[in-house]
């Protein structure tokens, strides 16, 4: 070491030994804390803003195929045991053997009764009573009556073959009892099949509307608003009218609160004048043109109706008061008694009873049209109704109890494939999105409804029992779920577009740090030489 050097260790050990030298060796010393303490800032603010919380949701695999055992009875004080016997295996031997429904499959048995004794009990079952020519009760032209039970009354004839009347039964279980043109319309808007346009063109005007409110979703719960739009204010109101009204809609919802709640209200509206909506034709028939001129209607009805707070789907029943009684045209220029539009409700033409004796036979007969367009529109929104043969007749009871189960069988089966589909897609966007998050609030509530999923199909295939409160609570749980806000939060915030966040908010921070970093680094071997 030559003396030059010696002494300028010797002047730097002097400076470092004075005031200023010790004042600087305390802010080298700072600073590396406050690099350190900023340096741990940083890579914790980077921790805690991409850290993703990953809950476990259980995975369904086999869940797609509903499976149940169905019952056939057979009943007859006519036909031998024998005969009925043969036409139970024949009937469910072909059942079985057939897939009536895609992902849904069925496992038929028959019993063989000599007396309607129907079972009361909530297992899917098909009954029909085997009843002659001669005993037929009912008009000749009809070899089939539906009655309000579960039974179905079925006419036959000395001629008749075991193989023509199990063809008969066949028909009444696939295309009428169950439907499967129904559920098969329900299947295809899961899986995402929907049917081709060519397809709906070539329908007829009735099985387009059909297939639209055949493959609506059905809801837990609907808010049924009876609305009587009056046609003058000077006309004297019959509240008689209205109490009927609304306590006849609530007995017949009464009857589908195992699936379905239907909360109904009935309300009067002015100030809708329908006369700018009608045309007359060179009759003079006043009429209402299907198309534009109902959807204006429908629009101003929404316009005045007072907003809900409930988030529960509306079913606006409408009836038109009117002193001179119009009528609805098609685009055929056919006549039309009221109608329908899928999830939004419907519209009927009436014309007020005179008298406001609500013992009159005039006022009886005016509610009964009102209560069975009614009863009618609810059957047509909800999937209930039925498309018979000319040979079939039904009771004119509002809900029988084959078309109660019949819509279980539907609710059933719609809440599962909602389930399934919310599930699923769940599952897709987790595996989609690497920093999805998932809390364990949410994952309890998927895990719930797999739970209940999983119980109500296993139940359903040993049982055929149709418990609708597990399945409607999964449906319910995994619609909470899909529609979380939480479980998005990160879904349109990727890694690429995380660096291009923090890249201008670190660099100023981080930069300085890196340049006093090596300066420490450079004094510290600078000190060792």
């Amino acid at each position: 070491m030559t003396e030059e050097s010696v002494e300028i260790k010797k002047k730097n050990e002097e400076f470092l030994k004075s005031p200023i030298g010790i004042s600087l060796k305390y802010d080298k010393k700072i600073c590396k804390i406050y690099f350190i303490i900023l340096i741990l800032l940083f890579f914790g603010v980077w921790y805690e803003t991409t850290k993703v919380q990953k809950a476990n949701i259980i995975s369904i695999e086999n869940e797609n195929v509903i499976r149940s055992v169905a019952r056939i009875n057979i009943f007859s004080s006519f036909l031998s045991v024998e005969r009925r016997e043969s036409i139970g295996k024949m009937l469910t031997s072909n059942l079985n053997s057939e897939k009536l429904v895609d992902n849904i499959n069925f496992n038929f048995f028959s019993i063989v009764n000599e007396s309607i004794k129907e079972k009361k009990d909530d297992i899917l079952s098909f009954s029909f009573n085997l009843i002659p020519d001669e005993k037929w009760e009912y008009f000749t032209k009809y070899v089939v009556f539906l009655d309000e039970g579960n039974c179905v009354n079925v006419k036959y004839t000395e001629y008749m073959t075991n193989e023509e009347i199990f063809k008969r039964l066949k028909s009444l279980i696939v295309d009428v009892l169950i439907d499967t043109h129904l559920i098969d319309i329900l299947m295809k808007r899961e899986t995402g099949k929907i049917i081709n346009s060519k397809h709906l063109e070539y329908m007829s005007p009735k099985y387009q509307n059909r297939y639209i409110w055949d493959s609506t979703t059905l809801a837990n719960r609907y808010n049924v608003q009876v609305i009587i739009i009056r046609d003058s204010l000077k006309r004297k109101r019959n509240n008689s009218f209205e109490r009927d009204i609304e306590k006849a809609l609530t007995k017949f919802g009464n009857k589908l609160s195992d699936s379905v709640k239907l909360s109904i209200t009935v309300e009067n509206l002015y100030g809708i004048n329908i006369d700018n909506f009608l045309e007359t034709d060179i009759t003079g028939k006043k009429y209402l043109k299907i198309g534009s001129k109902v959807e204006n209607l429908m629009s101003v009805i929404d316009q005045q109706l007072s907003g809900s707070l409930s988030i529960d789907p509306q079913l606006k029943l409408i009836l038109l008061e009117n002193s001179g009684n119009f009528v609805f045209i098609n685009e055929h220029g056919d006549d039309e008694n009221n109608v329908i539009a899928a999830g939004w409700g419907s519209l009927f033409s009436y014309t007020p009873s005179i008298t406001l004796d609500n013992n009159s036979e005039e006022y009886a007969n005016k509610l009964k049209d009102v209560t069975t367009f009614l009863f009618g529109s609810l059957k047509t929104l909800l999937g209930i109704h039925s498309d018979l043969l000319s040979v079939y007749q039904k009771t004119k009871v509002p809900l029988a109890d084959w078309e109660i189960q019949k819509f279980k069988l539907r609710f059933y089966v719609d809440k599962v494939l909602s389930t399934i589909y919310n599930i699923k897609s769940t599952h897709a966007l987790i595996e989609k999105v690497e920093n999805m998050e998932i809390s364990e609030s949410v994952a309890n509530k998927m895990n719930e409804a797999i739970y209940l999923l999983k119980k109500s199909l296993r139940d359903f295939e040993k049982t055929g029992t149709l418990k609708l409160d597990e399945i409607s609570k999964a449906a319910e749980l995994s619609e909470i779920v899909v529609s979380d806000p939480t479980l998005v939060s990160l879904l349109y915030f990727p890694s690429d577009q995380k660096i291009g966040v923090y890249l201008p908010i670190a660099l100023p921070a981080v930069f300085p740090v890196i340049l006093s970093i090596y300066s420490f680094y450079d004094d510290w071997k600078k000190k060792d030489k």
